[in-house]
């Protein structure tokens, strides 16, 4: 009985990160689609990157982005960003997952 709940478990799982690997992103094109954007939704953006910090970048559609991306020079370039929403002290805030210099 064990056995057969480990693999039910792990099927569950496999079929989870499947559904979340190929589900498509949802594209933002203004800060005013965040408050509308649900929690761990995976979203995708563009644009060119007008401020860079060590932890953040910001789209010149004033969309902030926290990256570790302390090692990239981004600034004035344009990219598209795959990311993921998140929260943040109650903040919805954007987590770069993938980030590639157009």
């Amino acid at each position: 009985m064990k056995k057969l709940a480990l693999f039910l478990a792990l099927i569950g799982i496999f079929i989870l990160l499947t559904i979340l690997n190929y589900s498509s992103p949802l594209p933002i094109n203004s800060s005013k689609n965040i408050s509308s954007i649900n929690i761990n939704q995976k979203i995708s953006l563009s644009g060119k990157v007008t401020s860079q910090t060590s932890a953040k970048l910001i789209i010149d559609k004033n969309l902030e982005v926290y990256c570790g991306c302390s090692s990239k020079n981004y600034l004035n370039k344009n990219v598209s960003i795959l990311g993921v929403m998140g929260e943040y002290y109650g903040e919805k805030i954007i987590n770069a997952l993938i980030i590639k210099i157009n």
